[in-house]
């Protein structure tokens, strides 16, 4: 993968929700708990294996090592949604659910 991009909607809910939770981080993993999305956000890093991406706007992603041969795309794009599912995702909290795209 080559680059991450947060769109202006996923900037401003990640910016709001580090002010609660300092040490936010995106998990790109194989499924978020009860949801379709790939992107878990969670106060801290894993406890599994996982390899940084990057850092995005004081916010670091991680990425399930598993998914690495299937995500070989040249840019993800990360979105935010006004849209509340059963996942423990933290962004469910605000009303919101982050959803990405690949080119």
């Amino acid at each position: 993968m080559r680059e991450i991009e947060l769109t202006q909607r996923a900037k401003a809910l990640l910016s709001k929700m580090r002010l609660e939770h300092p040490n936010l981080v995106l998990l790109i993993d194989d499924s978020s708990c009860c949801s379709n999305s790939n992107i878990m956000v969670r106060e801290e890093k894993p406890n599994w294996p996982v390899t940084l991406l990057c850092n995005k706007d004081g916010v670091r992603v991680y990425l399930n090592p598993i998914l690495e041969k299937s995500l070989e795309v040249s840019k993800m794009i990360i979105d935010a949604l006004d849209f509340t599912d059963d996942s423990f995702s933290l962004e469910t909290e605000y009303g919101k659910r982050l959803i990405m795209s690949t080119i």
